[in-house]
């Protein structure tokens, strides 16, 4: 009996204290996902959360989120291609407050806390992304089912109303309307489906110039990128630099030249930079080693585009279409004519192409006039299945 008095003791002891910890703002539970913990086998109040590298990718999730072009499915996915843990099932905790700086636990219902931990989000971001994902969860998604006759809901908009296309079927015939009160826009989905087929056929090209494409493509990219070069040699020299000045720290800190609060202050915030620096690093890193097989992977999927998207289902109708056009399209029913405010650079590359002569043999690509906002960005994204 007193032995079970004792244990209720110290439960309620330790109750309390865990909700004097979340009141004060530090986090009591397991470590939310995207964070680690440096100080995990100590006290609550001596635990120190930073942010790993699925905190990084759920950044960009929030941003995908919010822009509400994606699903919740094709995030995940794009996270876990680009080297996350996260579970689809895991991704609800997106709606988590702790990812914009702020605690609330069952311990202490209805409070909401400014957090100890740093923030993944801003709470603009945060607020938008959760508005997005509550208000429309499965956004981009057909309600009525992937119709692979209507692959283009969602991605396609009225160009006057830039009010997103919907679907439906009417004695067996399907067709697109606009989904926004006060537009009202309807069109044969034969007929709309056929011109995004014709701007597919647009950076379509013949097996015959793949080899020759590949080599004036990549040359293109790696003129681009030297720039790239240069910045990676700066930002190393610079991250040399912050470990210097963080051992020089470290030792003033043990010689005590410094006291330990100023010790602390400095060390965050050189440790911040240099984390900094080192995901600009990663990054381009990547993109410069995945260079080649990008390349030669939109020139492969080039070589039939148009018939490749019409043979596929909804799921790689949509890829396709989101891979070439990644702010999707617009279409003006008035002049029957399809628009998009940008393409994927590599396939921009291969419009280009199209429209240099036999006679032009000087390496250089000539700018195509339909699409001539084909700016190389510095980013280059392909999918890695279709």
């Amino acid at each position: 009996m007193f032995s079970q008095f004792d244990n209720d003791l110290r439960r309620d002891k330790t109750v309390k204290g865990m909700i004097e910890n979340l009141q004060k703002g530090y986090w009591v539970g397991t470590v939310p996902f995207g964070y680690d913990n440096l100080n995990r086998k100590e006290k609550a109040r001596n635990h120190k959360y930073v942010i790993n590298k699925d905190g990084e990718l759920l950044k960009l999730a929030f941003k995908w989120k919010a822009e509400g072009r994606m699903n919740n499915i094709e995030i995940v996915d794009k996270m876990r291609n680009m080297g996350s843990t996260i579970q689809y099932k895991s991704f609800v905790r997106i709606l988590n407050p702790f990812y914009c700086g702020f605690i609330t636990h069952s311990l202490i219902p209805g409070d909401v806390r400014k957090g100890q931990h740093p923030p993944l989000v801003s709470v603009e971001l945060f607020k938008k992304a959760n508005t997005v994902l509550t208000s429309n969860p499965h956004n981009g998604i057909p309600k009525n089912g992937k119709i692979d006759d209507l692959p283009l809901k969602s991605f396609m908009k009225d160009e006057i109303s830039l009010s997103p296309f919907t679907g439906y079927q009417q004695k067996g015939i399907y067709y697109y309307k606009t989904r926004d009160k006060g537009s009202c826009v309807n069109i044969k989905a034969a007929h709309l489906n056929e011109k995004f087929k014709t701007e597919l056929d647009r950076f379509s090209v013949k097996k015959s110039l793949t080899g020759q494409l590949y080599e004036k493509i990549l040359a293109i990219l790696n003129a681009k990128f030297s720039e790239q070069h240069h910045m990676l040699a700066t930002l190393r020299k610079q991250a040399s630099e912050i470990k210097i000045k963080i051992n020089n720290l470290h030792e003033s800190f043990i010689e005590r030249a410094i006291d330990k609060e100023v010790y602390n202050s400095f060390k965050q915030k050189y440790e911040d930079q240099l984390k900094e620096i080192i995901t600009e690093i990663e990054n381009s890193s990547k993109i410069s080693s995945n260079l080649e097989k990008v390349v030669s992977k939109g020139i492969k999927l080039a070589e039939n585009l148009g018939q490749l998207w019409q043979r596929a289902d909804f799921n790689n109708k949509q890829i396709i279409q989101k891979l070439v056009f990644p702010e999707g399209m617009t279409y003006n029913k008035e002049n029957d004519i399809v628009r998009t405010p940008r393409v994927n650079t590599i396939f921009a590359l291969i419009a280009a192409q199209a429209q240099v002569s036999g006679k032009k043999n000087n390496g250089h690509f000539e700018k195509n006039d339909h699409y001539s906002h084909w700016v190389v960005p510095t980013r280059i994204e392909l999918v890695s299945k279709v």
